[in-house]
């Protein structure tokens, strides 16, 4: 759903653009207006070969976006895609995006709410109202809050989770008959893999315009406009 999210917004992203996190860069093709698409990432999230990929896709190496070594006004548009749970200081990210977009700028950022850890140094969730908040206390008005959908899209994006990772769940198993009876059931899900995929399909279509359901959402995506610096410069 973030590249369905990122298409309906794409043309109020102009000029430079810094995506906070960017990994390997996988939505940069969608900005279609972006003229320099800039990316971050923090070395001690990589392994040696990841990070030999990711070297010339990265522009700025940082060690937390709490900190942003970037001149005030200096980027048209900030994206954030799923990183906010594993910085310390989260607000300080929204003070770092507000002090970095030029005046009218906007800022896109997408977080977890309903979804399992996936880091070791995964620290918390969001709810719509604290991410409102903290952008809103940095000088950013909120043009768009949504949910990924309803409950049976955060079902279904639990269960593949749960499915991608049962291998190594089932390596944590002392008991051999546990292991064995795990297998079984893997098997069974690998079988049955076509048939959730196809629901998937259902299920995105029947709630992708259900933008209100954050109570059940395993992410929420807040859009916000710069109207006015509260930084210190």
């Amino acid at each position: 759903m973030t590249r369905e999210k990122i298409r309906r917004y794409n043309e109020l992203f102009t000029g430079h653009l810094l995506d906070v996190g960017a990994g390997n860069k996988p939505y940069a093709s969608l900005f279609k207006n972006v003229a320099v698409y800039s990316g971050t990432n923090t070395r001690r999230y990589y392994g040696a070969e990841e990070l030999a990929i990711l070297e010339p896709l990265t522009d700025y190496w940082i060690e937390d976006a709490s900190s942003l070594p970037l001149d005030d006004n200096s980027f048209e548009s900030v994206v954030c895609f799923q990183v906010l749970p594993v910085l310390k200081e989260p607000g300080r990210f929204f003070a770092e995006a507000s002090r970095i977009l030029k005046p009218d700028g906007y800022l896109m950022v997408t977080s977890d709410f309903l979804y399992p850890k996936w880091s070791v140094e995964d620290r918390q969730r969001f709810t719509d109202f604290t991410l409102r908040e903290m952008a809103e206390a940095n000088g950013l008005k909120i043009v768009a809050c949504e949910s990924y959908g309803g409950v049976l899209t955060t079902l279904h994006c639990l269960l593949m989770r749960y499915s991608r990772d049962y291998l190594h769940i089932l390596s944590l198993r002392s008991n051999i008959l546990g292991k064995f009876l795990g297998a079984i059931v893997y098997s069974i899900c690998l079988i049955l893999m076509p048939l959730f995929s196809a629901v998937g399909v259902f299920i995105y279509f029947m709630e992708k315009d259900n933008h209100k359901a954050f109570e059940f959402t395993a992410n929420v995506f807040i859009l916000a406009k710069k109207t006015k610096n509260v930084y210190n410069s």
